[in-house]
C-alpha cells in the first residue's frame, strides 16, 4: 500500500513556489524601474547634445552672416552705391540684436557696434576706399574673435593683447586716431601658455576712454605694460585720462553705475575662473596723482598668478 506525502512536504512546496513567484515579481518589477531610469537617462543626454548642437549652429550662423554682410559691404563700397550701402547697414542692424546675447557675455557695449559701423560708412560717403576697407576687415576681424571667444572659457594672453589692440584701433577712428596707444611686453614671458577669461581687460579699456581720455582735452594716451613682478605675470593698464573723481562730477551718475555693474561682472567671471582653475587672478584700480594731489590719469592692475 503506498504512503500518501506528508503534509508538511506540501507546505513546503508551497512556500517555494510562493518564493519564486514573489523574487520574479521583483525582479520585474526592479527591471521596470531600471529601464525607465536609463529612458530619462537617455532623454537627458540626448536633450545636452542637441543643445549643444543648436547652441554650435547658432554660432556658426551668426558668424557666416556677419562675413556674408561684410563681403556685401565691400562690394558697395567698391561700387560707391548708396541705396546699396544703406541695405548692407540695415543687413548689420538686424543682426545687433543677436550680438548683443555676445555683448552681454564679453561685456562689450552694444553701442560700439553701431559706432564702428556708422564711422565706416562716413568713409565710403567721402569716397575713402583705402580707410574703411582697412577699418572694414578690422572690424570683421574684432567681431568674429568676439563670437569666438563667446564659445570657449579662456584663451591666451597673447590673443586677449591681439583682441584688444583690435578694440582701440576701431574705437580710436572716432578720435581720429588721436589716441595714442603702446603695448610694452617683457620678453621673457610665456604669452601664449597664460590662460585668461576672454575679453576680461575690455571693460577697463571702454572705461579708460569714455571716462577719463575723452573728458581731457590734452594729449590722449594709453598704456599696456606687461611684466613679471614677484614671480608673477602683471597687466598695468595706464591711460592720462582725468580720473575717477573729475570723471564722476562731470558725467552723470548712471554711467558710473553702468561702469560699477561692468565691474562688478568682471569681478564675479574672475572669481569663478580661480575657483574653477585653482588660481589667485586678481586686479586693482589705483587713481594717479601729481605731488600737489591733482589727479593725471587711471592705472588698472591685473596679476595673474
Amino acid at each position: 500500500m503506498q504512503t500518501e506525502p506528508e503534509p508538511l512536504i506540501y507546505f513546503f512546496i508551497g512556500i517555494l513556489l510562493e518564493s519564486l513567484v514573489f523574487m520574479f515579481g521583483l525582479g520585474y518589477k526592479i527591471k521596470l524601474i531600471y529601464d525607465e531610469k536609463i529612458n530619462v537617462q537617455e532623454k537627458i543626454i540626448a536633450e545636452q547634445i542637441e543643445n549643444q548642437l543648436l547652441k554650435e549652429r547658432y554660432g556658426q550662423e551668426l558668424e557666416n552672416k556677419l562675413k556674408k554682410q561684410a563681403n556685401e559691404l565691400i562690394k558697395t563700397q567698391k561700387k560707391a552705391e548708396e541705396e546699396k550701402l544703406n541695405f548692407v547697414k540695415v543687413g548689420f542692424e538686424k543682426e545687433l540684436n543677436h550680438l548683443h546675447l555676445v555683448s552681454l557675455q564679453s561685456q562689450m557695449n552694444p553701442h560700439f557696434i553701431f559706432n564702428a559701423l556708422n564711422s565706416i560708412k562716413v568713409f565710403l560717403i567721402e569716397n575713402n576706399k583705402e580707410k574703411a576697407v582697412y577699418y572694414l576687415n578690422k572690424f570683421s576681424k574684432l567681431i568674429r574673435k568676439i563670437l569666438e571667444s563667446s564659445r570657449i572659457e579662456s584663451h591666451s594672453l597673447e590673443e586677449e593683447l591681439e583682441l584688444i589692440s583690435l578694440y582701440l584701433s576701431i574705437e580710436n577712428i572716432r578720435f581720429d586716431d588721436s589716441i595714442q596707444v603702446s603695448i610694452e611686453t617683457e620678453p621673457d614671458i610665456s604669452f601664449s601658455i597664460i590662460k585668461v577669461p576672454p575679453l576680461i581687460l575690455q571693460p577697463f579699456v571702454e572705461n579708460a576712454i569714455w571716462h577719463g581720455l575723452m573728458l581731457s582735452k590734452k594729449e590722449k594716451r594709453i598704456t599696456i605694460k606687461v611684466y613679471k613682478q614677484d614671480n608673477k605675470v602683471k597687466v598695468s593698464l595706464i591711460d592720462n585720462g582725468v580720473g575717477r573723481d573729475a570723471s564722476f562730477s562731470l558725467k552723470k551718475k548712471k554711467s558710473f553705475k553702468k561702469e560699477s555693474v561692468g565691474l562688478k561682472m568682471t569681478e564675479e567671471r574672475i572669481s569663478f575662473f580661480n575657483q574653477k582653475h585653482k588660481l589667485n587672478y586678481s586686479f586693482k584700480i589705483n587713481d594717479l596723482k601729481d605731488k600737489e594731489g591733482n589727479p593725471f590719469g587711471t592705472e588698472v592692475q591685473f596679476s595673474f598668478d
